[in-house]
């Protein structure tokens, strides 16, 4: 096993890699994942060195989660049509928003506003307060689903277009709201996250089972295959890519973790049906200089 092996998800004790149990490096920092479980109705907190930890119960389908800058996590529950706020630390919930359509996914723009798709037919922004905007709408915005935002506040937002093969695209909304297709041909495009270069992947969930990447020029390429109704997608701080696979009917589903080359480094079986994923503290570097 290479020594990178050892360390390359510090944050997830008990990952298995070729069936073997992956021990932690106890001189990495912690990164702790959160986890909105749809086979569970809770959120899971995987911590170092510890087990897991599920730290609210009782949701309604949790496909949204976000921080804000001061290590709130916020959470989208899309049946119930509410956003909770869970308190850095103690981990309180509160009711942020209510009343709400549908809310799925969520991001926090540079400005701490927090963005989430309702319905699948618009964006709306919230402020710190609470006061409520629309951000996006119009012809585009029609069975949306899956969304990430880059260093520049740009957000990108995939379209399943009737659910077909190939038939889904990307739109890509500034911070001022303009609105453009970013990618097209890609298949129901169900997660989105955007790596420290800029590079948008996307994940194809529906039984399309891939990763596409998109370059900042536009190029496509496949960078993972085989997966199991992939739906949540995100990278840790040393650029690994964790795929959330939902699993079809009544599979429990999976975390898997892709090397930047797209190598299977781990997977992680111990929350059924993950429906969204985010990282306390994560925040991507700079682009770096083309």
């Amino acid at each position: 096993m290479k020594t990178r092996a050892s360390t390359i998800y510090h944050s997830i004790a008990g990952l298995v890699i070729a069936g073997t149990t992956l021990l932690v490096c106890a001189s990495a920092s912690a990164q702790n994942l959160f986890v909105g479980c749809y086979g569970s109705q809770t959120i899971t907190e995987i911590p170092t060195f510890v087990p897991n930890v599920v730290i609210a119960g009782g949701l309604n389908y949790p496909t949204g989660l976000a921080f804000d800058k001061r290590g709130n996590l916020f959470e989208s529950d899309q049946f119930s049509g509410n956003i909770y706020e869970f308190a850095a630390g103690t981990w309180a919930q509160t009711t942020f928003q209510s009343g709400l359509n549908q809310p799925s996914n969520l991001v926090f723009d540079p400005a701490g506003n927090l963005l989430v798709n309702v319905a699948g037919d618009q964006i709306l922004k919230f402020t710190p307060d609470g006061r409520e905007s629309v951000f996006a709408s119009g012809p585009n915005f029609s069975g949306t689903i899956g969304m990430a935002i880059d260093k520049d506040g740009d957000v990108f937002v995939g379209n399943i277009n009737g659910g077909g093969a190939d038939a889904g695209y990307v739109i890509r909304i500034t911070p001022g709201g303009k609105q453009s297709v970013y990618a097209s041909g890609i298949s129901y495009p169900s997660g989105m996250a955007v790596d420290s270069d800029g590079n948008l992947f996307v994940a194809s969930g529906d039984g399309f089972n891939t990763i596409t990447k998109v370059t900042p020029d536009g190029t496509q390429s496949i960078f993972a295959s085989g997966l199991n109704y992939p739906a949540p997608i995100a990278f840790d701080q040393n650029g690994d890519l964790l795929v959330g696979d939902e699993g079809a009917n009544q599979e429990p589903g999976d975390i898997t973790v892709f090397a930047p080359n797209g190598t299977v480094l781990a997977v992680n079986t111990s929350v059924p049906k993950p429906t969204s994923l985010a990282f306390q503290g994560m925040r991507l570097p700079p682009r770096k200089p083309r």
